[in-house]
């Protein structure tokens, strides 16, 4: 971690964290109605294209859903996919869709804080998607985007990640995606132990 601070923004505590190239921001709280910002860190991060991300686990399917301003998507996983693959798999989908579009700033708002802590402490446990999100994030910043992460806390009214959650638990559409092989063996396993 190269450097950390804290700033207030309409008298809430933000912690703001950098890593190397990228940015992680995560945000104690945020009041999606508040319009008027303190300094121009958290102006800038405003006029940002949002995108909300969010992965959902029920016991019989595994989802995700990307907001975007204009448009959506949702998708099931593999029922043996961890609700930690859902939320990973949603902000490696928003990366991939955003990708084909001409450099902008975007922001990517996710309230699954494990998700966005697995992007700053990489080894040779990290999920596999982690490596692909942080290398197309790369890609990207290459070619001009700007585009932080943020933490939002979830079930608070955030339109856009209410939306995602919403979007997320009513996924009718799979991704043909492969399933962590550690996942697939503990769905098997789950399933050997129910049947015996």
């Amino acid at each position: 971690m190269q450097g950390e601070g804290k700033r207030t923004f309409c008298g809430i505590v933000h912690w703001i964290s950098f890593f190397s190239a990228r940015v992680v921001v995560m945000c104690s709280k945020i009041e999606a109605k508040k319009t008027s910002f303190g300094n121009n860190f958290w102006v800038d991060l405003a006029l940002k294209c949002p995108i909300f991300t969010d992965g959902s686990k029920c016991s019989s399917c595994t989802s995700f859903a990307c907001v975007f301003i204009n448009s959506t998507l949702s998708f099931q996983l593999h029922p043996s996919c961890s609700i930690f693959t859902a939320e990973i798999t949603a902000i490696l989908q928003a990366l991939s869709q955003i990708f084909s579009g001409p450099p902008d700033d975007y922001i990517i708002y996710s309230d699954s804080l494990s998700a966005l802590e697995s992007m700053t402490s990489l080894n040779r446990f990290s999920h596999p998607f982690t490596f692909k999100i942080l290398e197309l994030h790369d890609r990207l910043t290459t070619k001009g985007f700007t585009i932080p992460f943020c933490w939002i806390p979830s079930h608070v009214g955030i339109s856009g990640n209410e939306l995602a959650d919403n979007l997320a638990r009513s996924a009718t559409n799979s991704l043909n995606s492969p399933a962590p092989m550690n996942e697939v063996k503990k769905y098997v396993k789950s399933i050997l132990h129910s049947k015996w």
